[in-house]
């Protein structure tokens, strides 16, 4: 969930960064452009994981490996 309401809670704790996702943007924990800025504004780093589900171990192939690294890509 984008953190642009918690930040001042969050900079009052020990942390130097928040990590967040990139996916596929129907997905609502998607960090958009707006959030990025606040959360770099407020000085903390921003550390970013691309996921678009975890699930099952069956979509891990090889299809959904290039597909993924494809929107990670964008």
């Amino acid at each position: 969930a984008d953190v642009t309401k918690t930040l001042a809670c969050l900079k009052q704790q020990p942390l130097d960064f928040v990590a967040r996702y990139y996916t596929n943007p129907a997905n609502p924990k998607l960090m958009k452009q707006p959030e990025a800025l606040a959360i770099s504004a407020a000085g903390l780093d921003v550390v970013v994981v691309h996921q678009n589900t975890n699930n099952s171990a069956a979509y891990f192939t090889s299809a959904n490996g290039r597909r993924d690294g494809a929107d990670a890509y964008r």
